[in-house]
């Protein structure tokens, strides 16, 4: 009697050797693409052609395609080009034992934003490099924040993770630059942080925050601007992401405190002056640059500051932002504030000096050898 298994298993054997036999016989001597470069938008597809010869081939309906890069485009099992997101790739085609390669560009992206409602946290000295730490974030609608500073609802936000000088309880205006050291006035660029098994975004990025998690654009460099008016704030950023997108945010509005240091900050005193003398020393300190001197008493208190200005100045202390910069124009010579008989020495803070319709206005912030916060104002 016949063995019919067997019988069945050598027929299955001699056909699996003649698909093989003919498959050597005429071999695949070249894979051609049309075209061998894309450039897309993001969002965009484009369909790759491919040409088998010899056109007999047994693989002529057996290409494999691969994107070398998935997160920046992907393929289908027909050549169709998705482009996912900026940056470069390759898309390659396979068949028998050759291949051949279509290079894609997807197009950097440019983002201008624009945010009327932001909220400053405050961290302190956290990194313990002498200056505070602020998160700024700028809110989209549909977000807000909780009384921890995490985010509530769905919308666009922007987060920078800024460092300020060390007696800077609030976001000072001035010129910000990228570096990871936390100098005051920069930022940190964006990064992906992780801690048991969860990501975390971090550093300066821009987010979108849906039902489905939060996709972000992680800022690698670039500047923004800080300017203050009373509790008002402009600013605008030129930011370059990690992927090349280049990012424009721009503020205007009010930005709230919202302190996460778990410290308690320094005590602030709030000098309400009672008169002002203004005196013209000439080059006092003999370093080349003239010297006003401003000597201001309110009940209890008496502040002194001395104001570097250039030599041609004489009549009067001209405008402009004034600080502890050593010796040069528009800068602070030296400072002290006495309380009673006690007198301190101050070594950091500025004095803003501006136009008004009544004259010239003086508006001070320092903070003294013991830490405390000098702030006040007056008009000359």
């Amino acid at each position: 009697m016949f063995d019919v298994k067997k019988l069945v298993d050598i027929f299955c054997l001699l056909t699996l050797l003649v698909g093989l036999a003919a498959c050597d016989e005429y071999p695949v001597e070249s894979v051609v693409l049309n075209p061998t470069s894309l450039s897309l938008n993001v969002g965009e597809q484009d369909t790759i052609e491919v040409r088998i010869y010899p056109l007999s081939s047994a693989y002529a309906n057996t290409v494999k395609w691969q994107s070398s890069d998935e997160s920046v485009a992907v393929v289908s099992a027909k050549g169709v080009v998705t482009a996912v997101y900026s940056g470069k790739c390759t898309i390659t085609a396979t068949a028998g034992k050759q291949s051949a390669t279509c290079e894609v560009v997807v197009n950097d992206l440019d983002y201008d934003l624009t945010f009327d409602r932001a909220t400053a946290l405050y961290y302190g000295d956290a990194y313990n490099v002498g200056t505070n730490n602020f998160v700024l974030r700028m809110l989209g609608a549909g977000l807000s924040l909780d009384n921890e500073g995490a985010l509530v609802g769905e919308g666009l936000f922007v987060n920078i993770d800024m460092n300020v000088p060390a007696d800077k309880l609030s976001v000072p205006g001035g010129n910000y630059s990228v570096s990871s050291s936390r100098e005051a006035f920069t930022f940190v660029p964006g990064a992906l942080y992780e801690e048991d098994g969860v990501q975390y975004a971090t550093g300066t990025f821009v987010g979108q925050r849906t039902a489905d998690g939060l996709r972000v654009v992680f800022i690698a460099t670039g500047t923004f601007w800080m300017n203050q008016t009373g509790d008002s704030y402009t600013c605008e950023a030129h930011f370059v992401g990690t992927h090349n997108e280049d990012v424009v945010v721009r503020f205007g509005g009010k930005i709230d405190v919202l302190d996460r240091s778990g410290t308690t900050p320094p005590v602030t005193y709030t000098f309400e002056t009672q008169s002002v003398v203004q005196e013209f020393l000439g080059d006092a300190y003999a370093v080349g640059l003239n010297t006003f001197r401003f000597t201001a008493t309110d009940a209890d208190t008496l502040l002194q500051f001395d104001l570097y200005v250039p030599l041609s100045v004489g009549d009067r202390c001209p405008n402009g932002h004034y600080e502890f910069a050593g010796a040069r124009a528009y800068s602070i010579a030296a400072a002290s504030f006495t309380y009673g008989t006690e007198v301190k020495t101050i070594a950091s803070g500025e004095v803003v000096v501006a136009q008004t319709e009544a004259g010239q206005s003086f508006r001070c912030t320092f903070v003294d050898e013991t830490g405390r916060i000098i702030d006040g104002q007056f008009a000359q």
